[in-house]
């Protein structure tokens, strides 16, 4: 083969000797533009170069004239070009500076009413921006690639669920920067930025975000030198800096030329829609989302609408407008599918789900979340397919049927460690853990639990190692020995001091302890516990669920408080509604049968007939309103709060 190449070779003119060798810095198709940019080569050259089948011309859906050289020619042309000694080195960096010219004359467009169509051109181009970005982080021009390709690149990798690819790649320039001696701060922070904005798996985005506040404490002038970058930064809420939503606001208020008043405003109504516990604060959070909204229309920049609309959505639903909730939904989808955008599309699957679960329909919940797993299978998307059953899996282990959620859970962690994910393999096993616990296989799901530890300690991954103690905190609880469960709940409890917007989490985790002291000698201090979990429930933040596993947990607390009636009244509540777990309707039983063994068949019934017909947000609203004091005073206050609560639907 080699000699009938040398023979073709010498068949070649000077100049096309010249031109061929710096073509093969190309690894995929090329324009015109390009070869004449990189390798000074012209149509005449091109051509003549395809006449002697070195090149081939190839088809391109932009229209484009386009080449491409086959892959054992491109070798052969690439020793040449090493053997010229720094052409090699020219070649390259004429190469990446190209290409990194183009993705910076994009990223506006692809923030813009254009954003289609520089989609559809950077798609065709990004095994070139990804060849381009790695020769500049091997050259050190580090400044160079943050200013002109780190935009671009991160929109284009959330637009096309691309985190992996391009979060491996901002990741090797961060790393690439902190050895630098010279690398710039402002760059640094910004890599930094990009990689928690691109929710990389195998960073801890609280580690990142406290080194990039670290860090901009010396930069002259954050908001100029970081540019879009600093509206997220300030937006790490975990930071706790209390100046940090006022500054979000006055950029809200500000300039918005390259999208930052709008971001801005997206990030401050998100943050409140997160936080608000009443309605002021929703009708807040909905007004600063519109005005986001209206910013991102004015600047023809369809996919950001579309995220910020989906916020919107779950703010019109909790402010009681369904329908004006799903309508937005179904706008956010079409706006996605019509970017080719399949994996937000879908992934609007998982908020129809949550509509769904508000609306007390588990059964619904678990049929749509079963098409998001179909639809990713239906487009070969072995990443979605991964989260698809992950989130169906979480829904059907409290709804479902517990082999066939093994069995997704399975497939999910075959794929997961299929594709090399690492952070999600930790997770999947934990979930395993969780699913064989709620099957009552306490040795297999001690097994997981302690495989995903492994991971979660490699990951230095605390929030992992939050709930590994949680999933101990539950089996302790199911061999009877409360305290271990104290303990194991009292550890997960400080774990996740570092991860406060994670509030669904730290409420079961508070429930969970609330039911173990319940169960030991502690009963005076499980009330402060359950007070802390309804906290953020009591403003209907987390989803109604969480509702149901408090209220169990006041149960236990009642019949071990020797409050029987209030006990039996709860549980009748909890047996009613529709989002009442399976693993919690198993413990509601056993408790209703303790609880008829000093009552009585007559009484009991009595109390189930009045526990049937509350209100569930009702009582999760007085239950937060009641002071922590100890167990004794608070029952009776509970008491009290049942006997005068009006009949009502468990169900807004």
């Amino acid at each position: 083969m080699r000699a009938v190449f040398d023979s073709t070779w010498q068949l070649l003119s000077e100049r096309e000797r010249t031109v061929l060798p710096a073509l093969s810095v190309f690894r995929a198709s090329f324009t015109r533009e390009a070869a004449e940019a990189v390798a000074g080569a012209g149509l005449r050259d091109l051509m003549s170069l395809a006449n002697k089948t070195w090149l081939q011309p190839v088809s391109s859906a932009g229209g484009s004239s386009r080449f491409q050289m086959h892959e054992l020619l491109r070798q052969y042309a690439e020793e040449k070009l090493r053997a010229g000694g720094e052409a090699e080195t020219a070649a390259n960096d004429r190469y990446a500076r190209y290409y990194a010219a183009l993705w910076a004359e994009n990223g506006p467009r692809l923030e813009s009413a254009a954003q289609k169509e520089a989609l559809a051109l950077l798609t065709r181009e990004y095994l070139h921006g990804h060849a381009a970005w790695t020769w500049l982080v091997a050259r050190g021009e580090l400044e160079w690639l943050a200013d002109r390709m780190l935009r671009p690149f991160v929109r284009f990798a959330l637009m096309h669920s691309l985190i992996f690819e391009v979060g491996d790649l901002v990741r090797q320039a961060l790393d690439a920067c902190r050895r630098a001696a010279g690398c710039h701060l402002r760059v640094r922070i910004s890599l930094l930025v990009a990689v928690s904005a691109l929710r990389y798996p195998p960073s801890d985005p609280s580690a990142i975000m406290d080194e990039a506040h670290r860090l901009v404490e010396d930069l002259a002038e954050p908001e100029r030198e970081l540019g879009i970058w600093y509206p997220l930064l300030l937006n790490w809420r975990p930071y706790r800096d209390p100046d940090n939503p006022r500054r979000l606001w006055r950029l809200a208020e500000g300039d918005d030329t390259d999208g930052r008043a709008s971001l801005a405003a997206h990030l401050t109504g998100a943050a409140l829609l997160a936080e608000s516990r009443d309605r002021t604060g929703l009708e807040e959070s909905v007004e600063w989302l519109r005005r986001a909204a209206a910013g991102y229309l004015r600047r023809g920049d369809r996919w950001a609408y579309a995220g910020v609309i989906e916020d919107l959505s779950l703010g019109e639903f909790r402010l009681g407008n369904r329908d004006s909730a799903l309508a937005l939904v179904d706008e956010a989808q079409a706006i996605y599918e019509s970017l080719a955008d399949w994996h937000h599309a879908n992934m609007l699957r998982q908020g129809r789900a949550t509509t769904l679960l508000y609306d007390g329909r588990p059964d619904l919940v678990l049929k749509t979340l079963e098409g998001f797993v179909a639809y990713s299978r239906e487009r070969g998307d072995r990443l979605m397919e991964t989260f698809s059953l992950g989130f169906l899996s979480l829904q059907a282990v409290r709804f479902g049927d517990l082999d066939e959620t093994r069995r997704m859970r399975e497939r999910a962690l075959a794929l997961t460690r299929e594709l090399g994910y690492s952070d999600n393999e930790s997770w999947n096993l934990w979930e395993l853990g969780e699913v064989h616990r709620v099957a009552g296989s306490t040795v297999e799901a001690r097994r997981y639990y302690d495989e995903a530890r492994a991971l979660f300690d490699a990951q230095g991954n605390r929030f992992g190692l939050a709930y590994y103690e949680r999933g101990l905190g539950d089996l302790a609880l199911m061999a009877g020995d409360a305290a271990a469960a104290a303990r194991r709940f009292s550890a997960a409890r400080d774990l996740m001091a570092d991860y406060p917007n994670e509030e669904w989490s730290l409420a079961y985790v508070l429930t969970g302890l609330a039911r173990a002291l319940a169960g030991s000698d502690r009963l005076d201090e499980a009330p402060a516990a359950l007070a802390a979990a309804i906290v953020p429930i009591a403003g209907n933040h987390t989803p109604i669920d969480m509702e149901t596993l408090v209220v169990a947990a006041a149960a236990e607390m009642a019949l071990a408080g020797g409050r029987a009636q209030l006990g039996a009244t709860l549980c009748a509540l909890l047996a009613a509604h529709p989002l009442t777990w399976n693993e919690t309707r198993a413990r509601v039983a056993a408790l209703v049968a303790r609880a008829r063994q000093g009552l009585g068949d007559d009484t009991t019934a009595a109390a189930e007939a009045r526990g049937r017909l509350l209100d569930l947000h009702a009582l999760i609203a007085g239950l937060a309103a009641l002071p922590p004091v100890e167990a004794g005073p608070w029952l009776d206050a509970v008491a009290r709060l049942v006997d005068n609560l009006p009949a009502g639907h468990s169900l807004a």
